[in-house]
Protein backbone atom coordinates (compact mmCIF):
# COMPACT_ATOMS: atom_id res chain seq x y z
CA UNK A 1 0.00 0.00 0.00
CA UNK A 2 2.80 2.84 0.13
CA UNK A 3 2.77 2.80 -3.39
CA UNK A 4 -0.31 4.71 -3.23
CA UNK A 5 -0.62 7.27 -6.69
CA UNK A 6 -2.76 9.26 -8.40
CA UNK A 7 -5.32 8.02 -10.70
CA UNK A 8 -5.58 4.80 -8.51
CA UNK A 9 -8.76 3.21 -7.37
CA UNK A 10 -9.09 1.88 -4.15
CA UNK A 11 -12.67 -0.44 -2.52
CA UNK A 12 -13.05 0.69 0.86
CA UNK A 13 -16.83 -0.03 2.47
CA UNK A 14 -17.91 -1.29 -1.05
CA UNK A 15 -17.28 2.11 -2.17
CA UNK A 16 -15.09 3.17 -5.39
CA UNK A 17 -12.57 5.58 -4.62
CA UNK A 18 -10.07 7.62 -6.85
CA UNK A 19 -6.93 8.83 -5.47
CA UNK A 20 -6.96 12.69 -6.81
CA UNK A 21 -3.69 13.47 -5.09
CA UNK A 22 -0.45 12.50 -3.12
CA UNK A 23 1.53 13.89 -0.30
CA UNK A 24 5.21 12.27 1.01
CA UNK A 25 6.88 13.10 4.02
CA UNK A 26 10.37 12.29 4.65
CA UNK A 27 11.70 12.95 8.14
CA UNK A 28 15.64 11.44 8.65
CA UNK A 29 14.32 8.26 6.87
CA UNK A 30 11.20 8.27 8.22
CA UNK A 31 8.35 7.74 5.41
CA UNK A 32 4.77 8.09 5.01
CA UNK A 33 2.40 9.47 2.15
CA UNK A 34 -1.34 10.59 2.31
CA UNK A 35 -3.66 9.84 -0.61
CA UNK A 36 -6.93 12.17 -1.43
CA UNK A 37 -9.43 9.80 -2.09
CA UNK A 38 -13.10 10.39 -3.67
CA UNK A 39 -16.01 8.63 -4.48
CA UNK A 40 -18.72 11.32 -5.47
CA UNK A 41 -18.99 14.03 -2.94
CA UNK A 42 -17.19 12.00 -0.23
CA UNK A 43 -13.88 13.23 0.49
CA UNK A 44 -11.19 11.09 2.38
CA UNK A 45 -7.66 11.13 3.12
CA UNK A 46 -5.75 7.96 3.47
CA UNK A 47 -2.80 7.73 5.68
CA UNK A 48 -0.39 4.96 4.86
CA UNK A 49 2.88 4.51 7.36
CA UNK A 50 2.36 7.27 9.67
CA UNK A 51 3.44 5.41 12.91
CA UNK A 52 7.17 5.09 13.42
CA UNK A 53 6.56 1.65 15.36
CA UNK A 54 7.16 -1.40 12.88
CA UNK A 55 4.47 -2.61 10.57
CA UNK A 56 2.32 -0.43 7.99
CA UNK A 57 -0.57 1.31 9.35
CA UNK A 58 -3.27 2.68 7.87
CA UNK A 59 -5.89 5.66 8.61
CA UNK A 60 -8.52 6.80 6.91
CA UNK A 61 -9.47 10.45 7.91
CA UNK A 62 -13.01 11.91 6.98
CA UNK A 63 -12.92 16.03 7.22
CA UNK A 64 -15.21 17.68 9.38
CA UNK A 65 -17.24 20.19 7.77
CA UNK A 66 -18.43 21.95 11.14
CA UNK A 67 -14.42 23.63 11.00
CA UNK A 68 -13.77 26.25 8.83
CA UNK A 69 -10.28 26.08 7.95
CA UNK A 70 -9.53 28.98 5.18
CA UNK A 71 -6.38 31.66 4.56
CA UNK A 72 -2.95 32.36 4.99
CA UNK A 73 -1.76 30.65 8.53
Amino acid sequence: MRDLRVGDVLTLDGKDYLCEGVVGYDEDGHRWIAGRIVDGTDERWLLVGIERAGGSSLRLLTRDASVDVSGYP
